[in-house]
């Protein structure tokens, strides 16, 4: 059996005053049959916008990040005994901000099984293992996504003097293995 749920993730960016609008997540769900009950796996997105305003120190830095508390909230669970695996990736089309500029990780623990993106690493167009637990979750987990923009200076805040946004979508997919 397989279930799809959709919630939409826009990130807007602006230049010095850099702001990511979480507005939705693409998420999707793969899980298998069980004769008596099918497995399930939910993913909730708690972040509805994220701001990232960067410091003359983050300039000096090259880099603006959004970490813990402050970055993308996902919670996740399933009933599955095989546990399930949080997966990330850019959208492609339409986004502004240059796909290795837009970094990731979680240092939430991975469950029991699993494993968690603890490095930094470039968003791409393939799914990245964020985060994932070898069996059932219940209650929810909350997974923190850090998010890293980098190369500041690269990005002109010409015409809107100071205020140019960028944008770039996410795609958070839920699979039970």
């Amino acid at each position: 059996m397989t279930d799809a749920r959709a919630w939409m993730a826009v990130a807007s960016y602006r230049r010095r005053s850099w702001v990511a609008t979480i507005a939705t997540v693409v998420a999707t769900m793969v899980v298998a049959t069980a004769p008596v009950q099918a497995a399930e796996a939910f993913v909730h997105i708690n972040t509805p916008s994220l701001t990232l305003t960067p410091s003359a120190q983050d300039y000096a830095n090259d880099y603006v990040d959004a970490v813990g508390s402050s970055g993308i909230d996902v919670k996740v669970k399933t009933n599955s005994p095989t546990g399930l695996i949080l997966k990330v990736r850019s959208s492609g089309a339409g986004n502004t901000i240059r796909l290795g500029d837009l970094l990731l990780r979680t240092l939430t623990p991975a469950g029991p099984g699993g494993a968690a993106l603890i490095s930094w690493t470039p968003l791409g167009l393939t799914d990245l293992n964020l985060w994932s637990i070898g069996i059932a979750q219940g209650p929810f987990v909350s997974v923190a996504t850090d998010v890293r923009i980098r190369n500041l200076g690269d990005y002109d805040d010409l015409p809107n003097a100071g205020y140019t946004f960028y944008t770039h979508t996410f795609v958070f997919t839920v699979v039970s293995p």
